[in-house]
């Protein structure tokens, strides 16, 4: 793959889940090669039948290329798409995106979206609000805990823990409530301060304690049971929910549940709430302070 001038090749590889239409691959092209000018790259676009681990290769050996000699190409991202009729920004419902970006991902989290990708799973957090919640964990006060719902196969808890580093003064805690999701998340090399449990986050929320930064990113919890979460939260405590941009959504039940979540958000005079309009849609809450 040949270098652009400023960067190296960007390798832009489709796996629709369905035939798409001519005006729909006119769409895809025109965007691919938009983000080809603004990365200074050159952006091929390949839409075919590759299995997710055959694209995964492809990306590994555009990211040693990168190593080996472009200057402005040295971080990579892999970003899915949510399930079809709920497709997170593309405009091909049920696509997943593989596209190299400007800064490094993480090695653990590189390996969780790898395990994403090789199990299917299309619901992982995009790489921006990865870094988002890196960040505010490493904002946890010692003696912390920190709190996701909805373990998936790992990769919002591998950018909690890239965030906290090498600290041990602080405990996560994820709950899963698919048992098959959680096994795929088990084996990875997690620090003895994460602990795992299974269960529905709308019902186990309510006997863990209280947590000092939340993650709900799963319905019970989140769309079910939202006043049990926000209980758990210390005062000064953290909440973050993403997905909340409803324009990426299709299915109106969706939509409407997430309406009223925000309502519930916005309007709860506990929290003090910024509504970010990046990546999925993220809403941040502060809990006041008595």
């Amino acid at each position: 793959m040949a270098p652009a001038a400023l960067g190296c090749g960007l390798a832009v590889t489709l796996e629709p889940l369905r035939e798409l239409t001519a005006a729909q691959l006119r769409q895809i092209d025109g965007e691919v090669g938009l983000v080809g000018a603004v990365m200074e790259a050159t952006a091929t676009l390949t839409v075919g039948h590759e299995t997710a681990q055959l694209c995964l290769q492809v990306i590994k050996a555009c990211v040693h290329e990168c190593d080996l000699g472009a200057e402005s190409c040295d971080d990579r991202r892999i970003q899915q798409a949510h399930q079809e009729g709920d497709a997170a920004g593309s405009p091909v419902p049920g696509m997943m995106f593989l596209v190299t970006d400007s800064e490094e991902l993480p090695g653990s989290v590189l390996a969780a979206y790898e395990r994403a990708a090789s199990a299917g799973f299309q619901l992982a957090c995009e790489a921006e609000v990865g870094r988002l919640l890196a960040a505010l964990a490493a904002a946890v006060p010692g003696g912390g805990r920190v709190l996701e719902l909805g373990t998936g196969v790992g990769v919002g808890l591998a950018w909690l823990v890239h965030g906290l580093g090498a600290r041990r003064d602080v405990e996560v805690v994820t709950v899963e409530l698919d048992d098959q999701l959680q096994r795929t998340a088990l084996p990875a090399p997690w620090p003895p301060w994460v602990r795992f449990e299974s269960g529905d986050g709308a019902e186990v929320v309510g006997r863990l304690g209280q947590f000092d930064l939340i993650f709900p990113d799963a319905p019970g919890g989140k769309i079910f049971k939202l006043r049990r979460t926000v209980a758990a939260l210390r005062e000064g405590g953290v909440l973050v929910v993403d997905d909340m941009d409803l324009t990426r959504h299709d299915d109106e039940q969706l939509r409407s549940a997430l309406a009223v979540v925000r309502h519930r958000l916005l309007g709860n005079a506990e929290l003090v709430c910024a509504e970010l309009g990046f990546s999925s849609g993220v809403i941040v809450a502060v809990k006041r302070r008595s």
